[in-house]
């Protein structure tokens, strides 16, 4: 699509309502300055209004700041058609109360700058009313002074708030996925594209429609009175009640809607010639694409009737599809009439689909309309993870009937998928190690009900992505990021809770269950339930003298573990400072690198190390081994009992009473 400047035309008409809106601002202010309304009787509720329309049009002179951002971009060549429209339908407006001859000149000439401020005052006299009558009859000129101000004022305010709306998003060339919580105004959003239905730009596709047609042939007569196609796109048909006395007219519509398509198919191939190649009617390309998506069967038209033929050559109507089936015809053939240049929103394109089907679908879809902006409105989160080389818009608020508040999603270093599940989410974040569904989030999402629990992997990506996330000025949401102990002791940049990042107290979260009151309480559930016999203290003691005697056996291992993570951090988090010349660099390289020192942090970790095993400090400890699978599985199994350590994990997702203990002493409590 060809982005284009704005219409000089449009500019300079714009430019001109500014002024004369100014204006005719300033002569209400000067007639309020004069004080005389004020004597008038009866006349409060007016004045009020115009001091409340003056509030407004504040209001308004800061939106036709739109006018210059309008002059330095391109635009969607659709913009400039909305832009017009708009100014003529909304901006030529007519007075529709009688004023006093006098009193209307006098306005004019204000405006027009035929007379001064000075000279104002003395052309409306004192007394004159509407028809030129008593000075009673003068609230006839304020009752009209109050009605066209408002009226003049709430027009300008709401068209100059749409524009100013759809100036964030025109000049923006790729595809738009907009996200948000129901009720954040996604859909109401995207409706401000359709100015009318003659703007025939806008395709919309409902996520409510019927998807049955009749098994009768189809009326195919060209010159019959089939549907306008145009208004049916552009229709508003983003969102409807169900069981509204509309619903027989959206079920008409998609016969209709079919109808045209063979129409259009037949008179095609009539106007074709004969024995030669042709292109594809629209309708044959929608069943070619529908054709390849469901491999298991063929789309064919049958005497009028559009049918599916299978591999074994049965033929059954459209009807007998399932619902993704008929969900992705509908899809195509909406989506193919749509006119080059223009805007197809598509409201929840993921509905009835299953994930891998969705992405193909609008691939095909987007291949087809290379000259289209597709507007995607979704709050699936997989789904907006497909749409590669779109835009992300996060729509965060909306007030009735046209307050929203939404931003444009940007930053490249925070991946989609990511951000449309942090921004759809009523619950504070927290970002942790591991994967869904591992034991960081098992834990996590057991003690944090009251938060969403993210896993990202390593500890970097927490780090990074809470830092990134808590710079959006306009965030709704806590983000806090927890990542294991480990870090704390090798980590050259210190992060702490004015980052919202925060460690636990052992080395890795699969310690948690070698804590001691864990293993009291997994031991004893453990008892309760089967037929051995042991004593708990004598089991947690024997554990935690075979865990001392791993630490000595596995010293070496543990301190050369330490040391190589610290070093991957220098290497992470140190940068070169200079780089001016060759020198500078060589220089800095050998300052990083004398960092290092290998030997000094494997004394230092080896003497801490020995240290707290002479002392047998076994909670300090915890942070330092890092023999994960060694001890939380490999030892627990031997010395308490097979599969001990999943035994645990559920012990703590279940225990209120062990997430209490272990929040606050191992586990942070979160600001």
């Amino acid at each position: 699509m060809q982005f284009v400047d704005i219409n000089p035309g449009v500019l300079e008409e714009l430019e001109n309502y500014e002024i004369d809106f100014k204006k005719e601002i300033e002569f209400y202010q000067n007639i309020l300055a004069e004080g005389r309304l004020d004597e008038v009787i009866n006349i409060n509720s007016s004045l009020k209004d115009i001091n409340e329309s003056l509030d407004t049009a504040k209001e308004v002179i800061e939106m036709f700041g739109v006018l210059e951002k309008l002059k330095n971009k391109k635009y969607n060549p659709l913009f400039n058609r909305f832009l017009t429209i708009s100014i003529s339908n909304n901006f030529h407006l007519e007075p529709f109360y009688y004023a006093s001859e006098n009193f209307t000149i006098a306005k004019n000439k204000y405006i027009s700058n035929q007379i001064t401020i000075e000279e104002l005052k003395n052309d409306i006299p004192d007394g004159i009313g509407a028809g030129g009558g008593s000075e009673y009859i003068y609230h006839g000129t304020l009752l009209y002074l109050a009605n066209n101000l408002l009226h003049k004022v709430v027009v300008f305010h709401s068209t100059l708030k749409n524009i100013n709306l759809l100036e964030r998003i025109s000049h923006i060339e790729n595809n738009i996925v907009i996200i948000g919580a129901n009720g954040s105004g996604k859909s109401t959003l995207a409706r401000q594209l359709n100015v009318d239905e003659d703007f025939n730009g806008v395709n919309i596709i409902s996520s409510q429609h019927y998807l049955s047609i009749t098994d009768h042939p189809f009326e195919l007569d060209p010159n019959g009175d089939h549907f306008n196609i145009n208004s049916y796109l552009s229709k508003d048909k983003l969102t409807r009640d169900q069981g509204s006395e509309d619903d027989y007219i959206y079920l008409n519509e998609f016969n209709k809607l079919i109808n045209h398509l063979l129409i259009q198919h037949f008179s095609f191939y009539s106007d074709s010639d004969k024995g030669k190649n042709r292109e594809e009617s629209i309708l044959e390309k929608v069943m070619r694409l529908w054709s390849n998506l469901i491999l298991k069967h063929e789309m064919i038209i049958k005497n009028g009737v559009l049918k599916v033929r299978t591999a074994n050559q049965e033929e059954f109507y459209f009807n007998t599809l399932s619902d993704g089936e008929r969900q992705i015809f509908y899809f195509l053939a909406n989506s193919l009439l749509s006119y080059n240049s223009s805007y197809l929103i598509v409201d929840e394109p993921e509905n009835h689909l299953n994930p891998q089907i969705s992405k193909k679908l609008w691939d095909e879809i987007e291949k087809e309309l290379d000259d289209t902006q597709i507007i995607y409105i979704t709050h699936d989160s997989d789904f907006a993870s497909t749409r590669d080389n779109s835009t992300l818009i996060w729509s965060r608020e909306y007030k009735y009937p046209d307050d929203w508040k939404f931003d444009i999603i940007n930053d490249e270093n925070l991946p989609t998928e990511l951000m449309v599940e942090v921004l759809g989410s009523k619950l504070n974040i927290i970002f942790c190690e591991g994967r869904p569904g591992g034991e960081d989030y098992r834990v996590y999402s057991s003690v944090y009900k009251n938060y969403k629990v993210i896993p990202v992997d390593g500890h970097m990506n927490v780090i990074n992505y809470t830092r990134a996330l808590n710079k959006f000025e306009n965030l709704h949401l806590e983000v806090y990021g927890i990542i294991d102990g480990d870090y704390k002791l090798t980590e050259t940049g210190q992060y702490d809770t004015k980052d919202n990042i925060y460690y636990i107290a052992v080395n890795e979260i699969e310690m948690l269950t070698i804590v001691d009151f864990v293993m009291v309480e997994a031991l004893q559930r453990y008892k309760d339930n089967t037929t051995n016999e042991f004593k708990i203290e004598d089991k947690i003691k024997t554990f935690e003298d075979e865990f001392f005697k791993k630490i000595e056996e596995r010293k070496e291992a543990i301190v050369l573990g330490l040391v190589k993570e610290k070093i991957e951090n220098i290497f992470m988090n140190e940068k070169l400072q200079k780089y001016k010349s060759i020198e500078d660099i060589n220089e800095e390289i050998h300052r990083v690198f004398n960092m290092l020192e290998p030997n000094i942090l494997k004394e230092t970790f080896k003497k801490q190390i020995e240290g707290y095993y002479q002392d047998r400090k076994y909670k300090t400890l915890l942070q330092y081994c890092n023999l994960k699978t060694e001890v939380s599985i490999g030892l627990t199994n031997d010395v308490l009992f097979k599969q001990y350590n999943d035994y645990a994990i559920k012990v703590i997702m279940d225990n209120k009473g062990i997430q209490k203990k272990l929040l606050g002493e191992y586990l942070p409590k979160l600001n």
